[in-house]
């Protein structure tokens, strides 16, 4: 058979598989050049590139006609997007079609895909099917970042809104806990489950503190998250187990006593100036870096207060317990030691206690040595507590003076 034979015989097969009534002849045809040139041999001919598999039927598939499926050229896989390749080709899937009554039918029912198709013209519908196959497949999502990348953009617009010292706790945050467990994954791929699992082992480390900061601050990172990408968050239903707080409460006379007197011995230490200064000011530890130490009182800025806002002082007058050890004290140095490092230094002086009760025994004593209640919330930065027995008029209109300010801190002389 000449080479000019042959490409009419290849022509005819490609316009022949075209109709049902022609397959039976491209069949024929196919059979009759079989046993002289084989399919590859066709294939490498000028313009065979054009035949598209599914129209060339071999002798073997002649002979079993369950064996008929959809083959694409490569001219129409180049053509297919990627997730169709993926769907079609990369997988392996065969996609079987039937003639019934002359008409050629394609079904394709997997990963919950359910396309039914017919026609007359098998190249037609061929084309038809990969259209609605790339009809079918959803629109892939925007790809989220890791979440650790994500973080640094988070932290970088809560710069300008927060106090630097609540900046630190995000931080300190998201380095102790959240990027060990969740950075390098993409912000949708974290679930639920993974958050709830995670808190829930806090929780049964009895680190309640730690689990409730966390579920706050994660829920606040995907509100915002959600937003930019359009994904559900993870936050919906994550619950903490139900415990009991541990209340902070006053320290006695006796270990009171014992803070005092292992601060003077290791005196050169700062981080026990800042526990004698927190001890007898009653000032927060995140407020202890903004405080500035005159003659007669400290003065700090009230935390909690956010950036943006006008900044709120208040002046807490020295007391003569603080002037009682004010000589072991290195106020410059102590305003530099770490919030955490404060925590665990107090805890070995006394196991099981926290810094923040060093605050409550500040307002104990002032209140049993007979202060006015209202200049000790003044001193300490607390609004007007319904305790305090004052009308709404002493309250709003109320200037206590420096001469009565420091008259009342001497009441706090005690003997430990």
């Amino acid at each position: 058979m000449t080479e000019q034979e042959l490409s009419t015989v290849i022509a005819a097969i490609q316009n022949a598989g075209s109709t049902p009534e022609g397959l039976q002849l491209a069949t024929t045809l196919f059979k009759l050049t079989s046993d002289t040139l084989a399919l590859e041999t066709i294939k490498k001919l000028p313009n065979a590139e054009n035949v598209s598999e599914v129209n060339v039927v071999t002798n073997k598939q002649s002979n079993n006609k369950k064996k008929n499926y959809l083959k694409f050229t490569n001219k129409e896989i180049d053509a297919m997007s990627e997730p169709v390749k993926i769907l079609l080709i990369y997988s392996g899937y065969e996609i079987k079609y039937r003639t019934i009554k002359n008409t050629f039918q394609v079904r394709f029912r997997r990963d919950g895909y359910n396309i039914e198709l017919c026609g007359k013209d098998l190249n037609a519908l061929r084309t038809k099917f990969l259209t609605a196959v790339e009809q079918a497949i959803p629109h892939k999502k925007p790809i989220t970042p890791l979440l650790k990348d994500y973080l640094n953009e988070w932290l970088s617009i809560k710069k300008t809104t927060v106090k630097e010292s609540t900046l630190k706790g995000y931080t300190d945050l998201i380095n102790a806990h959240i990027i060990p467990a969740f950075g390098d994954k993409h912000l949708d791929e974290i679930k639920r489950a993974d958050i709830q699992n995670y808190l829930s082992d806090l929780t049964s480390k009895e680190k309640y503190r730690t689990a409730e900061k966390l579920k706050v601050q994660l829920k606040a990172i995907f509100d915002v998250a959600v937003s930019d990408y359009n994904f559900k968050s993870p936050m919906a239903k994550v619950e903490l187990a139900n415990y009991e707080v541990k209340k902070g409460k006053s320290l006695s006379l006796s270990e009171e006593k014992t803070v005092v007197d292992y601060c003077v011995l290791h005196k050169d230490k700062p981080v026990c100036s800042a526990i004698l200064i927190l001890l007898y000011s009653g000032m927060r530890v995140g407020e202890l870096a903004s405080a500035v130490l005159y003659d007669n009182n400290i003065e700090c800025e009230t935390e909690k207060i956010r950036k943006g806002k006008t900044k709120e002082f208040r002046k807490i007058p020295i007391s003569p317990m603080l002037r009682k050890v004010i000589q072991y004290i290195d106020f410059e140095a102590a305003k530099t030691v770490k919030r955490d490092y404060v925590n665990r230094s107090f805890q070995k002086i006394l196991q099981g206690r926290h810094t923040h009760e060093l605050r409550y025994t500040f307002i104990t004593r002032a209140k049993e040595c007979g202060c006015n209640l209202e200049l000790v919330m003044l001193w300490d930065g607390h609004k007007f507590d319904k305790e305090v027995v004052t009308s709404a008029v002493d309250r709003g209109y109320t200037t206590y003076s420096d001469s009565y300010y420091f008259k009342e801190i001497e009441k706090i002389n005690y003997k430990l």
